[in-house]
């Protein structure tokens, strides 16, 4: 019974020392791949045209095809399942 017990005891020591060999591998793997696809510096300037590019141009057009979307769908539906509205 003792030499099973010993044999669990450092296969339980084992097993912990690989987990935390692991979990530091893998956090090294993390490190190297941070430092490896580090993003640049953005400058002002790009930072502007980005915004004018979402708040002037993709924005609206993002909204103007839902409008349009929506009144589609209104038409559509009452052309094939409605019919037009009548008093």
């Amino acid at each position: 019974m003792r030499y099973a017990s010993v044999s669990i005891d450092s296969l339980i020591l084992s097993v912990h020392r690989m987990s935390i060999w692991i979990i530091t591998l893998g956090t090294e793997r993390i490190k190297v791949q941070n430092t490896q696809n580090a993003p640049t510096e953005k400058t002002k300037a790009q930072e502007m045209t980005l915004f004018m590019f979402l708040a002037v141009g993709l924005v609206p057009a993002i909204t103007l095809g839902l409008v349009v979307a929506y009144g589609f769908s209104i038409w559509m539906y009452q052309a094939v399942i409605a019919g037009p509205p009548t008093h």
